[in-house]
């Protein structure tokens, strides 16, 4: 993933709290599993665990 040169690392906690505001307000339950690549799926939530930047 992004080359031997690439690493992870630790995004601010601003930067963190904008991107967990922006995946929790976008979530919408009633359409998991809709497209081809989420088959069999039927998640009723998600949980941001890290943010990390490449």
């Amino acid at each position: 993933m992004g080359g031997a040169n690439s690493k992870l690392v630790d995004v601010d906690s601003n930067t963190k709290k904008i991107i967990k505001g922006i995946v929790k307000s976008t979530w919408n339950p009633d359409v998991v599993g809709m497209g081809k690549d989420g088959q069999n799926l039927d998640h009723n939530g998600i949980v941001v665990t890290d943010i990390k930047r490449i």
